[in-house]
């Protein structure tokens, strides 16, 4: 366990290099920076899961970037919608997680203070995946 402040976004680059099969993204508020770096780095096998908020509120701030939506499904990643998200989860081949009040913004990431926990406990880690996974299929 590691508690993560800003910046965090190098930890979160270098766990999206590490992971070869998935990884798993809430987040209500994306921006399609994030997601071009996110995407580099990730093995092209790795598959990306993002549950997000289609809030045309969200969109019309520029908070929720239409392209980064697009980009993750052009890159045979999984865009689903949750309208009442506001958790920011992170999880990485199901064995490592972030939990952090971070979106996947630079904002989040690099300016903002924010503050969460790396966790690779395998026990907490599959609750975890398990509650990403009942959000994913309602």
């Amino acid at each position: 366990m590691k508690i993560l402040t800003n910046p965090w976004k190098n930890d979160f680059l270098e766990l999206v290099n590490q992971s070869k099969k998935s990884i798993k993204i809430t987040s209500p508020f994306v921006k399609n920076d994030v997601c071009a770096e996110l995407i580099k780095a990730k093995s092209s096998s790795t598959k990306i899961d993002l549950i997000t908020s289609f809030k045309l509120m969200s969109i019309y701030s520029g908070s929720l970037d239409v392209s980064a939506i697009e980009n993750i499904i052009d890159n045979n990643g999984t865009v689903k919608n949750f309208p009442n998200l506001h958790s920011k989860i992170y999880l990485f081949d199901d064995a490592k997680a972030i939990i952090t009040s971070g979106n996947l913004t630079y904002g989040g990431m690099l300016k903002n203070f924010e503050y969460g926990i790396y966790l690779d406990e395998k026990s907490i880690v599959k609750t975890i995946v398990d509650d990403f996974n009942s959000l994913s299929k309602n």
